[in-house]
């Protein structure tokens, strides 16, 4: 991975993330904590930069990264 795209994917996880964290927040009604955060990473970090791997994210100009689709309407490319 490039610093670019190494940088892309770091953002698109930290919106996952906080996407996350904050549905997570509405479900207890209370801020889940930073615990949260490293669960989740804990338990899903993998499986997203597995996502992403084969996602149309990566290459995306959209700023909806995070959603790791292998297919979208939306896509327009960076290039």
């Amino acid at each position: 991975m490039s610093d670019d795209s190494f940088e892309i994917f770091i953002k698109a996880q930290i919106k996952a993330i906080e996407i996350a964290k904050w549905i997570e927040g509405e479900k207890r009604k209370q801020d889940p904590s930073q615990e949260y955060m490293h669960e989740w990473i804990k338990n899903n970090a993998r499986l997203f930069k597995e996502a992403w791997q084969r996602s149309m994210c990566k290459n995306c100009k959209n700023d909806c990264r995070y959603n790791n689709k292998s297919d979208c309407i939306n896509f327009l490319p960076s290039n």
